[in-house]
């Protein structure tokens, strides 16, 4: 039978070992480096350990009561730390070492509180039972109350047999008096067994096998709050008040302390993996938060590109009807003098650079108006928290074996590019909403007004005189030859069409030099909004690995988390 046993716990502590490793290798395929390496120095520290005890409850269950009773029955010096009191004493977690084991002291947990003390002793308490052979978990007769949501919390984890302990302590108090009725004060007892089970097992809908002590640390509070009192004060409770059992079930850790630290280890690990995978899905909702603002994003620049696009073929349109009308009026002119063909050029060249470069100005300034309102919205701010939680712990190396010599190889590789990708094009489309939204841009609707005005005044600046050159050598000879053709019948048909012909190709240098100036300014505009097409796609690809990679992790996690 002995030998059977051993064959079991041996069995058992091998698939522990392989569990741990399959949980270390998910923490580095999806976890945290930083939280990886923090919780291999943290597992170091522990396994060093003899076999450890962690006392667990709410800040008056009675903890302290049950550990002073124990170390002074056992003629173990009480630390001057633990006092005994209804109120928040216990500021840390400490270790006492109890004859061949430690025994671990919490801060009572405060559920519900929303004050900075109470927070902090229930997240140091729950942080010291991370690491613990066997816990045990503190309650009063009324048993879970409050404290039922942290409980089930702290408990959802896989516990071997003999690692959860709970103590119903004070239970002297809990309605029957034990010196004038023991049968019903046991009574009691075995029912408050039976309905913490039957509390554990709706609350994390399955059954932990627990081991359950009902004791009364201090009967009558004989002793109070004497730190130093005499143990024969409470001997004439020693029959009923159960803390002889316990102290006998500490007594026998030590025996057991390899399959305990095997299961130890365990618990830990798939801890780790629980807590990874409850990040990464709170980013899942972030995600989708900042995907819903890339697409609406796009579409806002693709509206602004249409836009553009549009201005860009009726500022053509408009160039060249000014321009032909008034080379339609020089055709039909009897009489036309170089002079007045260039000012009426140059007018209507100046009207139509005031008309398009306000409307090139006012799309610019609308392109800025609406990026900087994107820039403000909440889900931008939810992309860059996304980016910071993504990218400000990550991995240095690219190995899929780390220093400990874990094979990752039957995991997926991290997508440590993703990461970086992420970050990357987040940080671009972020300088470029934040810099060049308000900078570039503005400068370029500021080129396009100020380029635009200096191109209006083209024809009468004496720096542009020699763009004028050809125009005033072309219209030279165009002038003598209309006024000759009224003198001139017979060539009239022939000479006209070679004039109607120079004339157009008047026109069509004033409208290609003229809109030059215009579609450089377009291309600059043309070129941010493609930038930010360029990087929202990034982006949305990046969150579309994101989600396969949140995927993949969550489906691995599952075959861990079976135990649930």
């Amino acid at each position: 039978m002995r030998v059977h046993m051993q064959a079991g716990r041996s069995a058992r502590m091998s698939e522990d070992v392989k569990l741990v490793d399959r949980a270390m290798s998910w923490l580095g395929a999806y976890g945290d480096a930083d939280d990886l390496a923090t919780a291999r120095d943290t597992w170091k520290v522990f396994e060093a350990n003899p076999p450890t005890a962690t006392v667990f409850g709410a800040y008056d269950s009675g903890k302290s009561s049950l550990l002073r009773r124990l170390l002074v029955d056992a003629d173990i010096p009480v630390p001057e730390w633990l006092t005994i009191s209804a109120r928040q004493e216990t500021f840390e977690a400490s270790a006492i070492t109890y004859r061949d084991i430690i025994l671990k002291d919490t801060p009572g947990v405060s559920p519900g509180s929303t004050d900075a003390r109470g927070e902090s002793h229930t997240a140091t308490a729950l942080e010291a039972i991370r690491t613990t052979d066997v816990l045990v978990v503190v309650v009063t007769s009324q048993l879970l109350t409050a404290e039922r949501a942290l409980v089930a919390t702290a408990l959802d984890l896989p516990w071997s047999e003999g690692a959860l302990w709970f103590v119903i302590s004070r239970f002297d108090e809990a309605g029957v008096d034990p010196d004038g009725d023991q049968d019903g004060y046991r009574q009691l007892a075995e029912c408050k067994r039976r309905e913490l089970a039957e509390q554990l097992q709706r609350t994390l809908g399955r059954d932990l096998k627990p081991r359950v002590f009902v004791a009364s640390p201090d009967p009558y509070g004989v002793v109070g709050s004497d730190q130093d009192p005499d143990p024969t004060l409470w001997d004439p409770f020693r029959q009923w008040d159960g803390i002889e059992e316990i102290a006998t079930q500490l007594a026998s850790l030590h025996p057991a302390a390899v399959a305990l630290r095997a299961a130890a280890a365990k618990r830990f690990w798939i801890g780790e993996v629980r807590d990874q995978l409850a990040t990464l899905l709170a980013q899942e909702a972030e995600v989708d938060n900042v995907a819903r603002t890339t697409s609406d994003l796009y579409a806002r620049v693709d509206q602004l590109s249409a836009r553009l696009n549009e201005l860009r073929v009726s500022a053509h349109n408009d160039l060249n009807t000014a321009v032909g009308a008034v080379v339609d009026q020089a055709m039909t002119s009897s009489v036309l003098t170089e002079e007045g063909l260039k000012t009426r050029l140059t007018e209507a060249l100046e009207l139509w650079l005031e008309r398009q470069g306000a409307e090139l100005a006012a799309l610019a300034q609308d392109m800025e108006h609406q990026l900087e309102q994107q820039v403000a919205r909440p889900s931008w701010q939810g992309l860059k928290r996304l980016i910071e939680q993504l990218s400000v712990h990550l991995p240095t190396d690219d190995t899929t074996r780390d220093s400990e010599g874990i094979n990752l190889g039957d995991y997926k590789k991290p997508l440590l590019e993703l990461n970086k990708d992420l970050a990357k094009t987040t940080t671009d489309l972020k300088a470029i909403f934040e810099t060049k939204s308000k900078g570039a841009r503005q400068s370029a609707a500021e080129s396009s007004a100020e380029k635009l005005s200096k191109a209006g005044k083209l024809f009468k600046s004496v720096d542009a005189a020699t763009k004028i050159v050809p125009f005033a050598l072309d219209l030279l000879d165009l002038t003598s030859q209309i006024n000759n053709d009224a003198k001139e019948a017979k060539a009239k048909v022939q000479r006209r069409a070679e004039i109607d012909g120079q004339l157009e190709a008047i026109k069509d240098r004033a409208v290609a030099e003229s809109y030059g100036a215009f579609q450089s300014e377009c291309d600059k505009l043309s070129a941010v909004l493609n930038e930010l097409k360029t990087s929202i796609d990034a982006v949305a690809n990046s969150l579309d690995e994101r989600r396969e990679f949140s995927d993949s992790a969550r489906a691995e996690a599952a075959t861990l988390l079976q135990f649930r």
